[in-house]
């Protein structure tokens, strides 16, 4: 596996890759425990993170819900 370049909230990182989308985010520091994720501007289920692939260039968005009225 080599590094690629992805970004994660419009911040750009080095990460091994390519790799799933699961593999990646177990990797990351304080991930809260309700969150969406989209790669490249395409929401992905949850159930799907195992078999999405994060490649170089990807842009990944993580989504915290937020109430309000």
């Amino acid at each position: 596996m080599s590094t690629i370049q992805i970004q994660i909230n419009g911040e750009a990182r080095q990460v091994s890759g390519p790799q799933p989308l699961s593999e990646l985010l177990a990797q990351l520091p304080d991930l809260p425990a309700n969150f969406a994720v989209a790669v490249n501007e395409n929401f992905v289920p949850r159930p799907a993170y195992p078999d999405t692939t994060i490649e170089a260039g990807d842009q990944l968005e993580l989504l915290v819900p937020m109430q309000g009225g």
